[in-house]
């Protein structure tokens, strides 16, 4: 478990250290994260492995010098776990790194809590209530310019909380079981199920496809995902009438956005495009945008972070 945490620990240090000075990352990162926030001077910090041994860790733990040769990985995204400040639930949050337009990039978070909790519900893991603050709560909790040297030290100041963590983690060697709540069996074994039915996911962002694939799968239904809007207009356009039973839309996406897709596939020629429903998935939950949706032809809206309970609601009245 030490060396997951420490494989985490390295893909949440290179994200920013390829965000900051791609062409030199690992001194760039460890020297302005240690001159910030600890006073060290950078002329001290020449790789991943000075920063250990300043915390006193590198000799003692094989983990650490295995991380430090390869600190030079790159990665675009990262998951971690923490414990929020008051409670006993474990949260996992999902942290990419994302073109804004311009050269520029923002950081988007993400709580994937629920994937875990379906994906993995035994999994062990490490209690970080004692050193690791909440980061944030549901849905996106950070979209920050990164090229704000204040945002990039608030976020330095969020990854190197962790590195605390990572030390209270080695030296106390804490280790907490997951446990599956009892309601939540029961849940599954009183969960309907959909053979057969056939359902499209339209979703650019690869954590919250995956997501929504993997619960869909719970209730047995077949899954057709498409990145954007055109491809989700090609896919259902090739498709044969009455393939497919349901779409899920996310509305923000590159290339065409959900309502235009909806737009499209309503104005085709042929009896399903008209009456098949087409789900809108938002975060963006006013009533303007609520509207437009509907009017784009959706006929029900979830809210993001996706609720595996409305998932339900809206299988149980669609797919009879």
């Amino acid at each position: 478990m030490t060396e997951q945490i420490l494989n985490l620990i390295a893909d949440q240090m290179n994200l920013l250290i390829m965000i900051n000075e791609p062409e030199n990352h690992a001194v760039t990162f460890l020297s302005q994260s240690a001159e910030w926030l600890f006073g060290i001077k950078r002329e001290a910090i020449t790789g991943a492995k000075d920063l250990f041994e300043i915390f006193h860790l590198y000799e003692r733990f094989p983990e650490v010098q295995t991380f430090c040769g390869e600190s030079l990985r790159l990665t675009t995204s990262f998951e971690h776990c923490f414990v929020a400040a008051g409670s006993k639930e474990l949260t996992w949050v999902m942290v990419r790194m994302a073109p804004c337009g311009g050269g520029k990039n923002i950081l988007l978070m993400q709580d994937v809590t629920m994937y875990h909790k379906m994906t993995e519900p035994k999994k062990e893991m490490h209690d970080l209530r004692d050193s690791v603050n909440a980061v944030g709560g549901m849905g996106y909790i950070a979209q920050e310019n990164l090229q704000d040297p204040d945002r990039v030290r608030y976020c330095l100041q969020q990854i190197m909380t962790l590195y605390q963590g990572l030390q209270f983690m080695l030296n106390q060697k804490k280790d907490s079981m997951l446990e599956e709540e009892p309601e939540m069996a029961e849940e599954q074994e009183s969960r309907k199920k959909y053979p057969g039915k056939r359902i499209m996911i339209v979703e650019d962002n690869d954590v919250n496809r995956e997501v929504v694939h993997e619960i869909l799968q719970m209730f047995e239904v077949e899954v057709v995902c498409a990145r954007d809007g055109k491809e989700a207009v090609e896919i259902f356009g090739q498709s044969e009438p009455g393939y497919f039973n349901l779409i899920f839309m996310d509305i923000e996406m590159p290339v065409m956005d959900g309502n235009e897709a909806t737009k499209q596939i309503r104005k085709m020629y042929r009896v399903d495009a008209k009456v098949i429903p087409i789900i809108a998935m938002t975060a963006h939950l006013s009533r303007q945008d609520i509207r437009t949706a509907q009017e784009a032809g959706m006929d029900m809206h979830v809210p993001k972070p996706i609720d595996i309970g409305k998932l339900k609601e809206v299988l149980e009245k669609y797919l009879k």
